[in-house]
Order: C-alpha cells, then structure tokens, then sequence
C-alpha cells in the first residue's frame, strides 16, 4: 500500500486486493471521499507518486501505469525490464528505485 498527495486536496492510494488485482483509489477532497478507479490488468500495485492533481504514476513490478487526466484513464508504461519498488517526485523529476534505478523527466 502506498498513499501520495500532490496537494492539500488531490491524493492517490494503491495496494491489492486478496487475490492480487491491483486497486487504485483517489480523493479530491483530502481524503474524506475516496473513489475507485479502473487499474486494469495491475497486480500487486505497490507504490504511488504523483507530480500535481493530474500526473501521477503507479507501480507494479514491471510494469509503470501513468495518467494524465487525473485518474480517469491510466496506460501502461515499460520499465524496460526492470523489477520497480518505489517511485518519487520532486517538481519534475522522477525516480524510480528497483533492480536498475532510472532517472525519468515527466512529459506533459
């Protein structure tokens, strides 16, 4: 389970349910209402990290899924092969920490 806010307001948690299905849930009102949102095939999401109330990024092993749109759709990203346990932001500036430790720039 992993929980970041990119404001007072605006936050994403992640972790799975019992049979791994990764779930994603977020809040637009500092956490008094938290609302599901699609992680598509993710197993196992464990970590989250967010850049403003619309960029953020979910892990799941190898797997990187992002949004743009605040939640409403999350694509899957390649981590080129590397098994991914953690990510941060810091303005930016992304950092991913696992087998291989990248550097990656947010686009917009």
């Amino acid at each position: 389970m992993s929980v970041a806010f990119a404001n007072a307001s605006d936050g994403w948690a992640v972790g799975w349910y019992s049979d791994g299905s990764g779930i994603i849930l977020a809040t637009t009102d500092g956490g008094a209402h938290w609302s599901a949102q699609s992680a598509g095939a993710a197993t196992f999401l464990t970590s989250v990290a967010c850049a403003d109330g619309t960029h953020a990024w979910a892990l799941s092993g190898s797997t990187i899924l992002a949004t743009t749109d605040g939640g409403a759709t999350w694509h899957a990203q390649s981590s080129a092969g590397a098994v991914l346990n953690g990510i941060a932001f810091r303005q930016c500036q992304g950092r991913l920490g696992g087998r291989l430790q990248r550097r990656y720039p947010r686009h917009h």
